[in-house]
C-alpha cells in the first residue's frame, strides 16, 4: 500500500497541471519544488541561491544558516 501511495504521489507531482483546473497550492508547489530538484544542471548552475532566497522570504529564515551573523536579539521564546 505505500508503495503504490508513493507512486501516485510521483505521477501526481511529476505530470503537467490539467488545463482548466484548479489545484490546491500545495500540489503546485510540491510540483514545483520536485522539478526543480530533478533538474540537476538548474541546481549546478543556480546553486544554493534559490532555496536560500526561498528560506528567507517564505519560511522567515532559518537561523542555523546565518552562522556568525545571527543576531538572537530579536529572538522570542515565549509565546
Amino acid at each position: 500500500m505505500k508503495t503504490n501511495l508513493e507512486n501516485a504521489l510521483v505521477d501526481l507531482i511529476s505530470s503537467s497541471p490539467t488545463n482548466g483546473t484548479t489545484e490546491p497550492k500545495a500540489i503546485t508547489n510540491a510540483r514545483h519544488w520536485h522539478n526543480s530538484c530533478i533538474n540537476e544542471s538548474a541546481i549546478e548552475e543556480e546553486g544554493v541561491d534559490v532555496i536560500l532566497s526561498f528560506i528567507n522570504k517564505e519560511l522567515g529564515g532559518w537561523p542555523v544558516l546565518l552562522g556568525d551573523t545571527w543576531n538572537d536579539q530579536h529572538l522570542t521564546l515565549i509565546v
